[in-house]
């Protein structure tokens, strides 16, 4: 994961509406400079699991899961967030 990721979120300005956003593969297409470092690492990664010995996921394998790992990062907050906005009626600033 990018070490600098909050700033990358905070500075990306979306390349579409949020109504366009559908799918996570909607938003990683407009996430490219997230994107690309896991790519990086996803290839260093798969470079390493030889020696493991054990069978070798694909590098595109790889890169699936450090995605779903950034996801769950982003995911759960706005979840938890959602889950106190309706319970204790928040509203919209």
């Amino acid at each position: 994961m990018p070490p600098n990721l909050p700033d990358l979120l905070q500075k990306i300005k979306w390349t579409k509406s949020a109504q366009e956003v559908e799918t996570w593969e909607h938003w990683w297409e407009m996430h490219e400079k997230i994107s690309k470092p896991l790519k990086k690492t996803a290839k260093v990664i798969q470079a390493w699991w030889s020696f493991t010995g054990k069978p070798e996921p694909t590098e595109e394998e790889i890169l699936d899961s450090l995605k779903r790992l950034v996801s769950g990062v982003l995911t759960h907050p706005l979840t938890i967030g959602s889950v106190f906005k309706n319970h204790f009626q928040i509203k919209d600033a």
